[in-house]
């Protein structure tokens, strides 16, 4: 009997885990759950050192988000990131106006489709 309550709790560990792996991650909730608590990112890929500047960290401070920074990996999802930082650039440049739009780094992530779409 203690047997088959340890194998019911694992395989429940694991059928929920995979449940969680398998939901799908949607940028638009992403964002919005991150304006709801004023926790707007910005990703981009900085290769093998980081690009994370004094000015870029004012930047950022300037318009209430901050860089993440995701070095030489790349993360596994890259139009996520991109899709989300999309709306993100949207609503800042919406809020802050041009200086925003004219000063945001074009390394991020999802930049050239927000330039075009803007």
């Amino acid at each position: 009997m203690k047997t088959f309550f340890i194998a019911l709790l694992v395989s429940i560990s694991f059928i929920s885990a995979s449940q969680a792996q398998t939901e799908k991650r949607l940028p638009e909730t992403q964002f919005r759950n991150d304006l709801e608590t004023g926790r707007l990112k910005i990703y981009l890929l900085g290769g093998i050192a980081g690009m994370i500047k004094t000015s870029d960290r004012d930047f950022a401070v300037r318009y209430n988000f901050s860089y993440h920074d995701f070095g030489c990996v790349a993360p596994p999802d890259l139009k996520f990131y991109a899709e989300y930082n999309i709306l993100v650039m949207h609503h800042l440049g919406k809020e802050c106006g041009k200086d925003f739009s004219d000063n945001i780094r074009q390394e991020v992530l999802g930049w050239k489709k927000w330039k075009e779409e803007k």
